[in-house]
């Protein structure tokens, strides 16, 4: 089982240049700071770093 430790965005920005995985709004999105997360950031936005091996589990996960 992948283990995914969640950060909220309130607590701690994630650095940017680092690609992350986005949970906001009941959704998971891949973000690079760049790519416009800076748009979507609340104090209910929580990230994760990403690995290809996060992703799949997450969206495995979704569809169950």
């Amino acid at each position: 089982m992948t283990e995914i430790i969640w950060t909220n965005c309130e607590d701690e920005l994630p650095p940017h240049d680092m690609r992350v995985i986005v949970k906001a709004y009941g959704e998971y999105m891949k973000f690079h700071w760049n790519e416009g997360l800076n748009k979507i950031v609340t104090n209910k936005t929580d990230w994760t770093p990403y690995t290809p091996e996060k992703w799949e589990f997450l969206n495995n996960d979704k569809q169950n």
